[in-house]
């Protein structure tokens, strides 16, 4: 990916593009995947669609990344999760994460 060349003018607090045909290469470190959870009384679901979502008494996002660390635990409000179940989610979370960067790596090959 490619981002235009840029530099932060820090005391005006501006950003401003040097050269409108110059570009710079996007360098990242790790790949964040998420994956959504919802419970629906003492069910989880992992992935839940529209019409699932709107049932549920919590969601929340669990974001690995493609080196198998936690990036970020997200839940914005609803019921509070016990702790075995986000365990639970951790988990199902992780492995996701491996299986997903395995067919990322597996297309890459093709």
């Amino acid at each position: 990916m490619k981002l235009r060349d840029v530099k932060y003018l820090s005391e005006q607090n501006q950003v401003v593009v040097n050269d409108l045909k110059k570009f710079t290469t996007l360098k990242l470190n790790h790949y964040p995947i998420p994956l959504s959870f919802g419970l629906l009384d003492e069910y989880m679901i992992v992935d839940p669609t529209d019409e699932e979502e709107s049932l549920l008494s919590t969601s929340f996002t669990i974001i690995y990344n493609n080196k198998g660390h936690l990036c970020n635990v997200y839940k914005p409000g609803g019921t509070i999760l016990k702790d075995e179940i986000l365990k639970k989610c951790m988990d199902k979370a992780k492995q996701r994460t491996i299986a997903i960067m395995d067919m990322l790596n597996e297309q890459k090959k093709d």
